[in-house]
């Protein structure tokens, strides 16, 4: 398995979340309260991921200078 592969299996899995979320929002009882509250877990859930990215990309540039400074090659 590639990096390319994991990392697509990382937004899939994110990305997949509102579907499963709006399968039980079907059933009888749910309330415009509890779909905001699943909008909202959604919506923390999507932050923390763009967040994590952000920082290893970030990371991962920062890791990528070293090495080349170091006369490493990729």
């Amino acid at each position: 398995m590639t990096a390319l592969d994991r990392r697509g299996n990382r937004t899939c899995n994110v990305l997949l979340f509102p579907v499963v979320a709006a399968v039980f929002l079907f059933f009888p009882g749910y309330t415009a309260e509890r779909v905001l509250v699943v909008g909202g877990i959604w919506l923390v859930l999507l932050v923390l991921f763009l967040a994590g990215l952000g920082i290893t990309r970030r990371r991962r540039v920062v890791h990528l200078v070293r090495l080349a400074d170091a006369g490493v090659r990729r």
